[in-house]
């Protein structure tokens, strides 16, 4: 219990342990009987203690790299960082118990159990502290971790992809000679050590990744550490350096007494891997090797300043100032305001125009960037007062800054109109005057005398109906407003009524010479129909077709053909009842049903299929009364 046996038993062991306020670590071992190694289970109980002050976890995210492992009752801690952006997260034993954020000597963040802050480190040292309140107020901790920012990294610091050594019982060790001692090198007259590096046993390969890293150049010393002294002639390595695949860099061939050597700075723009490799000799006795001070650089990014602006409301009436230039997150900022003669300062507004305070000069801590407005106004005078007044029409309404109406000589006012749904606003006039004086909503005038407005509105405008071709189409055929006929003598086709945008027209006739394009009759001789193609263009721009039959009335001048003499050599062309008698209305009926004639069509001049099909009447019309007349003179 908390590192002390507390019970035992062959095979099954149970016991009463007394546990402490705060984390209690329990670690249950077992022993088997063979010669195996023992296993482990380890337990932690964390007990309430309202009078614990004691943190849990502290840490400084991905970028940040603490050289100390933390432990709760481990109060000074020191760090590296590689980028200015940081955020600490820190968190008690205790659920209830306070935690601040303290930085440059200022509590940014307080919270309960845990608290969060992001920082923006400059380059060098940067201080932050972390303060845990119990409970009960009767305990406090205070936590201080000192972070080094700069762009140079030690490779040490880093954890390697893979790593290789040429002796097992010499491995590679960071910042050890791989002897397990301190990093030592010879300079040519005396032994230097170093406190940062790596040691590694030839043959010897570490691979680093430094994809998205943004390292821009490597460098490191490198030789054979002095612990192989006693054995000076033994060593023989070859120090090497590959940056993506390609060699970079390779040393003279390195011995106990070679003084060190240094790499220079081997560029790694762009680079996702270097690799650092030790080459043995004619054997590997004595070849322990160290890259001593390996480090990467990159150019550290200093914190984004934090912009203070400030401006006044009037120029006229004073000015405003801040005490420096620049600020970084959580600085402490003093703006000053300095009213001209005659007026005098009122308060500080944000963006928004909010009242952020009216004290004058006004002092703050800086988190993030801010505009302040310094406000001035004209010392107290005793000024004319008139009455403003606003009113609207049905349609919206309006509303003033002074819910008064009270202005004094000279004032702004502001009067707002906004409009009901399904109408907008127009303008503003004077009542009983048809001028508009304004078409901006929120107007803003000068007083000067007694006003009576009216916010003017109108109703919107109907949208704009869309109807397509066949919807059209499919309402002139269901409510037949087509002529389908045409009495004689009428001049012209009249079209249905279509959609305001929307198009009908005639874009064919069959037969041709009867209903012109345009829609203008030409009374034919006999009823004559007529096929009539119609394109209705719909207010969406599309197309739709239809053919209409259109009986046109004639003016019954019917031309008669001649008749022709009967052919002797047929004579069973007549048709015959079933008396036997000759049926003189068999192929003789009229356009109105009439019969006892036969009646042609008048063909229109010009038009070659008609003239044909009149042709072959004709000659039937001769055949059948040739025949007629042979019949009755055989009879």
């Amino acid at each position: 219990m908390n590192g002390k046996e507390v019970t035992s038993a062959a095979q099954t062991v149970q016991g009463d342990v007394t546990v402490a306020p705060g984390i209690n670590e329990i670690t249950i071992r077992v022993t088997p009987e063979t010669s195996a190694e023992p296993v482990y289970y380890k337990l932690k109980l964390k007990v309430p203690n309202a009078a614990n002050a004691r943190l849990e976890a502290l840490s400084l995210g991905g970028n940040v790299s603490l050289k100390e492992n933390f432990d709760a009752d481990t109060l000074k801690y020191t760090a590296s960082a590689t980028e200015s952006a940081v955020t600490i997260n820190a968190t008690a034993e205790e659920a209830n118990a306070t935690v601040e954020v303290i930085w440059k000597d200022k509590v940014i963040q307080t919270g309960t159990g845990s608290a969060s802050a992001e920082l923006g480190l400059t380059e060098g040292d940067n201080t932050v502290k972390v303060k845990v309140t119990s409970a009960d107020k009767s305990t406090e901790k205070t936590y201080k971790v000192t972070v080094h920012a700069s762009g140079d990294t030690w490779l040490s610091d880093l954890d390697w992809t893979s790593q290789t050594s040429g002796d097992s019982g010499n491995p590679t060790r960071k910042d050890k000679s791989c002897g397990n001692n301190t990093l030592t090198l010879w300079d040519g007259s005396k032994e230097e050590t170093f406190d940062k590096g790596i040691g590694s046993h030839a043959d010897s390969t570490i691979i680093y990744d430094l994809t998205g890293k943004g390292y821009t150049s490597f460098s490191s010393y490198y030789g054979v550490d002095r612990e192989t002294k006693i054995n000076p002639s033994q060593a023989s390595i070859t120090f090497k350096v590959y940056v993506d695949g390609n060699l970079k860099f390779t040393s003279d061939v390195m011995g106990t007494n070679t003084a060190k050597g240094f790499t220079g700075d081997i560029d790694l723009t762009g680079a996702t891997e270097l690799k650092l490799v030790m080459d043995k000799g004619a054997n590997n006795w004595s070849d322990h090797g160290d890259w001593a001070n390996a480090k990467l650089t990159k150019p550290f990014t200093a914190p984004q300043p934090v912009v203070v602006t400030v401006q006044v409301n009037d120029p006229a009436m004073g000015s405003a100032a801040t005490d420096k230039g620049e600020y970084q997150k959580y600085d402490t900022a003093t703006v000053t305001a300095t009213a001209k003669e005659g007026y005098h300062f009122v308060n500080w507004t944000n963006a928004e125009g909010t009242e952020v305070s009216d004290a004058n000069p006004h002092v703050f801590d800086v988190t993030e960037d801010v505009i302040l407005t310094a406000n001035f106004a004209a010392n107290p005078v005793v000024k004319k007062q008139y009455t403003v007044t606003a009113s609207a029409e049905a349609m919206g309404t309006v509303s003033m800054d002074h819910e008064d109406g009270i202005y004094e000589d000279g004032e702004k006012a502001t009067v707002t109109a906004k409009a009901k749904e399904g109408h907008h606003f127009v303008g503003w006039k004077l009542k009983d005057a048809e001028d508009i004086l304004s078409t901006d909503a929120k107007y803003t005038f000068k007083v000067e005398k007694d006003v009576d407005l009216i916010g003017v509105f109108e109703k919107d405008a109907e949208p704009e109906q869309v109807i397509t071709a066949e919807e059209i189409m499919r309402r002139i055929i269901a409510d037949k407003s087509f002529a389908t006929s045409i009495k004689k003598d009428t001049k012209k086709l009249t079209l249905p009524e279509v959609p305001e945008n929307a198009q009908i027209e005639i874009c064919s006739v069959n037969p041709e010479g009867i209903i012109a394009l345009n829609g203008e009759v030409t009374t034919p001789q006999e009823d004559t129909e007529v096929i009539v193609t119609v394109k209705v263009t719909g207010t969406d721009g599309s197309v739709a077709t239809t053919e209409f039959k259109v009986m046109v009335e004639g003016n019954g001048e019917t031309e008669k053909p001649a008749p022709e003499k009967p052919n002797p050599e047929k004579p069973d062309n007549g048709n015959v009842n079933q008396s036997g008698a000759k049926d003189n209305n068999a192929n003789s009926s009229t356009p109105n049903g009439g019969a006892g004639q036969n009646t042609v069509k008048a063909i229109k001049t010009g038009d070659t299929a008609n003239f044909a099909l009149y042709g072959i009447v004709m000659v039937a019309a001769g055949a059948v009364i040739a025949t007629l007349v042979y019949r009755r003179k055989r009879s």
